[in-house]
């Protein structure tokens, strides 16, 4: 009897365990049928793996952020991220010691003004009279300079330059000898272009946040003859100008939440588990 027994318990096992469920109940009738009833086991839990997120979301400005980790966070519960592209705010809810909370996760983009987009885009092309005078006009209100955007102006399409004549260049600007209807003229574009500009969305409206930027002008000759130069922007600092807004967001951060409020530099990054029988899998999210 013991060994039809044990027979028995194998084989519900191996049915449970096909099914990926546990045995609950094994029921025989008067007709000598057996009925086996399986669930489906529950998803093995650890303390490291992240809770379900039951509140996602997402902020347009630091005074909403701080708002927001000031009335519903808790510097001992909490975790403040910051990296290059947003701001995220964790927040741990514990009921008690055994039982295991759901986890916030707050996010605020440092989302790129329209203009540093823009102008970030235009750098290392090299381009035409017209495609870069149809830019600087687009982009007047952050032009401190007006030189280079009015020499642009005077530029006709049919303006080419003069093949035999050298460039002259001194510390400020670089003379190119042009043709033009009313004979050889001698046009100046200068070297920098200083602009001033909102680095961040949030900067846009307030004029005090706006960066001063040193953009560089290269002008080069046509290889043919009956052309007009080309012009590229570069700017050996704009990484550098990037990376210390971010940087002076992370201080005002650090100094309105306080010592007590863990605030780092990093990325956060998320990854959901799932579990397979006998082993640990783990997928991106």
């Amino acid at each position: 009897m013991e060994k039809i027994d044990q027979l028995v318990n194998n084989i519900m096992q191996d049915i449970a365990n096909k099914g990926r469920g546990q045995v609950l109940s094994l029921v025989g009738d008067d007709d000598k049928k057996i009925t086996i009833e399986i669930k489906e086991s529950l998803r093995p839990t650890d303390e490291s793996e992240n809770p379900t997120d039951y509140r996602n979301h997402v902020l347009h400005d630091q005074e909403s952020f701080l708002a927001f980790a000031n009335k519903y966070g808790d510097p001992k519960k909490s975790l403040v991220i910051i990296g290059k592209e947003k701001v995220v705010l964790v927040i741990d809810e514990k009921a008690n010691d055994k039982q295991r909370g759901l986890r916030e996760k707050i996010t605020f983009p440092l989302e790129q003004s329209d203009d540093w987009k823009e102008w970030t885009f235009a750098l290392n092309k090299a381009t035409d009279h017209r495609s870069l005078l149809r830019f600087l006009s687009k982009h007047e209100h952050n032009l401190q300079t007006p030189e280079l955007l009015q020499t642009l102006r005077t530029l006709k399409m049919t303006n080419t330059v003069n093949m035999e004549s050298d460039v002259q260049e001194d510390g400020e600007s670089i003379g190119i000898a042009m043709k033009t209807n009313g004979g050889e003229q001698i046009k100046k574009f200068k070297k920098t272009i200083l602009i001033h500009m909102a680095v961040l969305d949030q900067d846009v409206l307030d004029d005090n946040l706006w960066v001063e930027v040193a953009i560089k002008l290269d002008v080069s000759l046509p290889k043919e003859a009956n052309q007009g130069p080309m012009f590229t922007l570069t700017c050996s600092t704009i990484k550098q100008i990037y990376a210390q807004r971010v940087q002076k967001e992370a201080k005002d951060i650090r100094t309105a939440l306080t010592d007590a409020w863990l605030v780092v530099m990093g990325d956060h990054d998320e990854t959901a588990r799932s579990y397979v029988r006998g082993e640990i899998v783990q997928s991106d999210n």
